[in-house]
């Protein structure tokens, strides 16, 4: 995945959980993507985690979400996109990623 293609990713993503539209939200992920969340504890796997993931942090708490950065590790490990939710309550980054394809 190019820094451009993960960028548009990032702004779809961005543009689903302001939206707080759940399933546009899933779209971008692979069945098997995890999001780990260092600022919520958890690790969230598949599409079913990612769903609760979106629904309890992004609509549970009413989050409107920003752009931080982007980083790529070589041509074929995986990305890296920070974003921010931010909640009159809490700051948080996360990261996405998904091992390449085997095979």
């Amino acid at each position: 995945m190019t820094a451009r293609t993960l960028r548009e990713t990032a702004d779809a993503l961005i543009a689903a959980t302001n939206a707080f539209d759940v399933n546009t939200a899933l779209a971008p992920f692979h069945a098997d993507a995890v999001i780990d969340d260092p600022s919520t504890g958890h690790r969230f796997d598949g599409h079913p985690g990612i769903r609760d993931y979106v629904e309890r942090y992004f609509i549970g708490y009413h989050s409107v979400t920003r752009f931080l950065s982007i980083e790529t590790i070589g041509e074929t490990a995986p990305a890296c996109a920070s974003i921010s939710p931010v909640t009159s309550a809490t700051k948080s980054a996360f990261s996405t990623s998904r091992s390449p394809p085997t095979g």
